[in-house]
């Protein structure tokens, strides 16, 4: 899914703001990892027309940091604001959430909350090409309920952001950016990012695991995933790969596997309790959900080709404490406590 401008730039960050649905959600998130110190940083800017409206649930700003090195630095913070406080117009990429911009190659706001101030200034190159997860025969079907893509999976970031006083300077750092809207949230689902794997500068990872339908208690998650190295783009893009692929997280780790006839992709995120924010997210539908987001996971990815009725493990990459994750739901939890499995057990053989 890719849609690009006479400069051919994606658009697909423009505003997709539906005004004939009764309900609707619009999320733009940038994640980074400061090179320097290992801290990890994610801002989000968002916009909600729930079915029952609140005016300070029209737009929100989002800001977490995650220190490596001492949890109690870790905190997130969220401000919401009313329709007199932000602006946009549909089919462009320009978004106002109170005192934060949003548009191609730019992101500044400030954010106070908590007893705690954060600034940032943030430029990069726009990518030429969107990363879209869902596959072109879902979207044509319309099963889909949300469109999720990264127009900015893997970008060289510049520029600063500033934390209770203290200045964290990028010089292209490796950052994702990426972009979700529609009218209805998913039962559950856990999200991940990386493009800071170890010794691997092109390689970038995009990965989401959904429970759209849930039945007396039993579902079937899907894994939909992206994956680019050196030498090979493997990516979910057929319903039936969508089926075939399996998911689980369970006592801090999330595992997901998919395949096409050649290539397996099998991954593993982990991350302990510390490491995570947890923060409320209110649907469309006036639902509670709770997220818990990591931008100091663990990733490990294996990549295997098939061999006769075998599959070989043709090459792995790793990112230590560099990887993004997150699981929403709408039980209150923990990441130790959070159980996410279906009526379909995967075969895992990375183990943790």
């Amino acid at each position: 899914m890719s849609i690009h401008d006479e400069r051919g730039l994606s658009m697909n960050n423009a505003v997709q703001w539906n005004t004939r649905l009764a309900t609707f959600y619009e999320v733009w998130y940038l994640t980074v990892v400061h090179r320097a110190t290992g801290t990890a940083f994610w801002l989000r800017s968002t916009l909600l027309k729930p079915k029952s409206p609140e005016p300070e649930q029209a737009g929100g700003l989002w800001f977490a940091r995650f220190d490596p090195h001492n949890p109690a630095r870790t905190f997130a913070a969220v401000r919401h604001f009313s329709a007199e406080d932000i602006a946009f117009e549909p089919g462009r990429f320009s978004v106002r959430v109170g005192p934060s911009s949003l548009r191609e190659g730019a992101y500044t706001g400030d954010l106070s909350q908590n007893g705690h101030t954060a600034s940032w200034d943030l430029q990069w190159t726009p990518n030429a090409e969107t990363v879209g997860l869902i596959p072109e025969l879902v979207r044509k079907a319309r099963i889909n309920k949300a469109e999720v893509c990264a127009p900015n999976v893997h970008i060289a970031l510049y520029g600063k952001i500033v934390v209770d006083g203290e200045k964290y300077v990028f010089d292209g750092d490796p950052a994702g950016q990426a972009h979700h809207w529609g009218r209805h949230y998913p039962v559950e689902w856990i999200w991940g990012h990386c493009n800071a794997f170890a010794g691997r500068p092109d390689a970038w990872l995009e990965a989401l695991s959904v429970k759209q339908f849930e039945w007396r208690g039993q579902s079937l998650p899907v894994t939909l995933l992206q994956l680019k190295t050196e030498s090979l783009r493997f990516g979910v893009d057929s319903p039936l790969q969508l089926l075939s692929s399996r998911a689980e997280y369970e006592r801090g780790v999330w595992r997901f596997a998919a395949s096409d006839v050649e290539h397996r992709v099998e991954a593993m995120f982990t991350a302990p309790a510390e490491r995570f924010v947890v923060q409320p997210y209110t649907s469309p539908h006036n639902q509670a959900y709770w997220c818990h987001n990591s931008c100091l996971a663990d990733l490990s990815v294996r990549l295997s080709i098939r061999r006769g009725r075998e599959w070989e493990t043709v090459d792995e990459l790793v990112s230590h404490g560099a990887a993004a994750a997150e699981f929403c739901t709408r039980r209150q939890t923990t990441p130790d406590e959070f159980v996410f499995k279906g009526i379909a057990p995967g075969r895992w053989d990375l183990r943790s």
